[in-house]
């Protein structure tokens, strides 16, 4: 790559930083006006990843015409997908299982449960906020951006 592509991938993504950080305060503006109530962190993650995935693929479109405008957000299907999920699931549920696991042997760790039907609506606004939460990120963080960045620095430098 030359300078000229190179400094111009770097402004790209200074523009997609830019737009992260416009998104985000929009989200939660939004999500403020919506509701102050238990939607309201769910909504601001979707918004946020509503906003990002757009603006994205525009700026996608714009730089690279020839390319797949899905790759720009990061969060394409690829063939072996379940099988990495649930890898993830499994390193990341046998992380806690370690952290928590200390505790609860030696009596620090308290554990209460509710039987209320609120709670088990609690569960899925958590879970639907999770999920698109860390979809946000993955797109903020492996999608265009660091694509640019990757660009503009080179991979290692990314």
């Amino acid at each position: 790559m030359t300078f000229v592509e190179r400094l111009r991938a770097l402004g790209w993504y200074l523009l997609a930083a830019a737009w992260f950080l416009a998104a985000d305060l929009a989200s939660f503006r939004a999500a403020n006006g919506i509701t102050e109530g238990d939607l309201q962190d769910p909504l601001y993650r979707a918004f946020l990843l509503f906003l990002l995935v757009v603006g994205y693929r525009v700026m996608a479109r714009l730089t690279q015409p020839g390319r797949s405008a899905a790759k720009a957000t990061g969060l394409t299907v690829r063939p072996h997908w379940g099988r990495e999920w649930a890898l993830g699931a499994a390193l990341g549920w046998g992380g806690v299982v370690a952290c928590v696991l200390p505790a609860a042997l030696i009596g620090g760790l308290v554990v209460r449960s509710f039987t209320n039907p609120h709670q088990f609506w609690m569960i899925v606004v958590d879970v639907v906020a999770l999920g698109a939460g860390t979809l946000a990120i993955e797109a903020a963080f492996r999608g265009y951006p660091f694509q640019r960045l990757t660009e503009a620095m080179g991979p290692a430098m990314a």
